[in-house]
């Protein structure tokens, strides 16, 4: 046959008025489509020209984009003009969307592809969504919890988003995992007064030092632990904790190979976990210490940074006057910023260092602006904000607590703590440096 005839002869942009509907077009565009194109649309602008048949006058390819166009306002619309005769023009229209529908689906690359996207517009994130499900990738929704699919839990143990939602099933059933390996994270923690979030304040002597009223002390979730070390330090790589508190860090952190030293104030508290490690048969090591001095303390340089700090005083561990927990906020901020620029000087270049953090309130009931106050204590240490995701938590008891206590000061029921990924150096050598993410647990 030789050479394909080019029988494209201009283009240019073509008034909405003048443009004639082909009367022979079968494309019914249904809502669903015409939401998706609009959220392209308006997102990203035109990238492809309408197809006029300038002999016959007729559209050939284009009719929704035009329909949309003109909906939204638009006077003119980009056009790509060809001159075939009826007969080619009837061939054209009746072939060219089923051609393109004929098109196969690497799945892999389309995963690949939809992975890196990041859209704020609602259409264009349903329709990522509706595609997924048909093709049954692994990206979105579909991919959640199901990893017969080859889904994100397979890759990474959880979707690498920026909500992790401790209310699914995969993560309770990781969770479990955990627990049942006789972890006790209550050990240690008896002797402690628990603040309320409008700001409680004073030592261990102006409550009872037992837990009372039911209420029992926080536990780090030992799944988001595990995950902050898989992606963001190296195998068998040394994890700091300048403000260690109870023994989860560590236990997980030694159950998957990592080295960990953790710094502790409360001699209590690191002679629980110290007995918790020995039981278990691990190799974490707790140092009884002021987390200012964690530098000092910990003596080499490490690859990973993981610290979930007093939330101010909304727990009280102790009566020491060098327990964050004690503190007037000011006094608070310059302790617990000095913290920060200590641990970030042990931390190795082009490493990661990850803080789970939550605002708290003032005596009169305003938000501190806790999670900003980390921000800036590690900008100002050298590092850079590289990731900030949402933990998501269970309701539990936070629907009492709001029943009584929204009708009285408006404020929300707080579900969620904020985790805050830093970046020590190269992201590039970071990244390099913590390899592949393992997702089998030890035991399997």
């Amino acid at each position: 046959m030789g050479a394909y005839k080019n029988r494209i002869i201009g283009s240019g942009e073509e008034s909405l008025d003048n443009i004639l509907f082909n009367p022979r077009n079968w494309r019914i565009h249904p809502l669903s489509q015409q939401d998706a194109l609009k959220g392209v649309l308006e997102e990203v602008g035109w990238v492809q020209q309408v197809i006029i048949n300038k002999r016959t006058g007729n559209l050939i390819d284009g009719h929704l984009r035009c329909q949309l166009a003109a909906r939204e306002g638009n006077k003119t619309i980009p056009v790509l003009y060809v001159d075939i005769d009826e007969a080619e023009e009837e061939l054209v229209l009746a072939t060219l969307d089923p051609i393109g529908a004929m098109a196969a689906t690497d799945k892999q690359k389309l995963d690949e592809l939809f992975a890196g996207i990041e859209s704020e517009n609602e259409n264009v994130r349903k329709m990522m969504d509706d595609i997924a499900a048909k093709e049954k990738l692994a990206y979105g929704e579909n991919s959640v919890g199901d990893c017969e699919r080859g889904g994100l839990n397979e890759r990474f143990i959880i979707p690498p988003f920026s909500i992790f939602d401790t209310r699914q099933g995969y993560w309770q059933e990781r969770k479990q995992a955990w627990l049942s390996l006789g972890i006790e994270s209550d050990e240690g923690r008896d002797a402690y007064a628990m603040g309320d979030a409008g700001g409680f304040k004073g030592s261990t002597q102006a409550r009872p030092t037992n837990i009372t009223n039911g209420l029992k002390p926080s536990m780090f979730d030992p799944v988001l632990c595990e995950v902050l070390y898989r992606w963001f330090c190296p195998a068998g790589g040394l994890v700091i904790n300048p403000t260690a508190g109870e023994s989860v860090y560590g236990l997980v952190a030694s159950y998957l190979g990592y080295r960990y030293k953790g710094v502790e104030l409360r001699e209590e508290q690191v002679q629980a976990n110290r007995k918790q490690n020995t039981e278990m048969g691990l190799s974490a090591e707790w140092i009884l210490g002021d987390g200012q001095d964690v530098y000092d303390l910990v003596g080499e340089d490490a690859d990973f940074i993981m610290c979930c700090p007093p939330y101010v005083d909304l727990e009280v561990y102790s009566n020491d006057p060098r327990d964050l927990s004690t503190m007037e906020y000011e006094e608070f901020l310059t302790v617990y910023r000095n913290i920060i620029v200590e641990s970030v000087r042990r931390l190795k270049d082009n490493r990661f260092a990850a803080f789970v953090v939550g605002d708290v309130r003032d005596s009169k009931g305003n938000y501190r602006n806790f999670v900003s106050e980390t921000i800036g204590a590690f900008i100002d240490a050298g590092c850079s904000l590289y990731n900030e995701g949402v933990l998501l938590n269970r309701t539990g008891t936070i629907a009492m607590q709001v029943s009584h206590n929204f009708p009285i000061g408006r404020k929300f029921g707080k579900m969620h703590q904020n985790v805050l990924v830093f970046l020590k150096g190269d992201w590039r050598e970071a990244v390099k440096a913590c390899g592949d993410v393992e997702v089998s647990f030890p035991n399997e």
